[in-house]
């Protein structure tokens, strides 16, 4: 797969995850209603989207071992090491948020919301961060094609 598609690709996937974060809001906000049976709704509704949250760990791993995406071939070492440390936060947040969602309750959902919007937030300011990212590598893809263009009409043929 080149460049330009696995950029194509991870910004499909983020459409995707600010989507679910949207849907996962949702369900926080539904934790913290006064009627019991709408809070009941909220944590099982949390639970259920828990898959999703593994994939949006699972996306951040799959862009740390791939040596070959774009990010590694186009980036400078403090951005990578900065997406990586954004990727460690994000898998701990993820991690402490599976642990409050195992253990909550009816009435016991307030620190999984808690977490629940803090990981919707941090989620939703990496996503920010990535696209800008992509952004920057779609420029240095675009500048290059410009170069090889220039190089290919300027050149002597051989």
């Amino acid at each position: 797969m080149n460049i330009g598609t696995r950029v194509d690709y991870f910004r499909k996937e983020h459409h995707h995850f600010l989507r679910f974060l949207d849907d996962w809001e949702n369900a926080l906000e539904l934790t913290g209603s006064q009627d019991e049976q709408e809070r009941l709704r909220g944590v099982n509704r949390l639970r259920g989207l828990q898959p999703q949250l593994q994939a949006l760990r699972d996306h951040c791993t799959s862009e740390e071992r791939n040596v070959e995406g774009p990010y590694h071939g186009h980036l400078e070492k403090g951005q990578i090491d900065a997406l990586r440390t954004e990727h460690e936060q994000l898998a701990r947040l993820l991690g402490d948020l599976f642990s409050e969602l195992r253990f909550a309750t009816l009435h016991e959902a307030e620190r999984a919301r808690m977490v629940g919007r803090h990981v919707a937030a941090f989620a939703r300011r990496h996503i920010l961060f990535e696209e800008e990212l992509l952004a920057e590598i779609e420029r240095k893809l675009s500048q290059e094609a410009e170069e090889n263009l220039l190089l290919r009409y300027t050149q002597a043929p051989d």
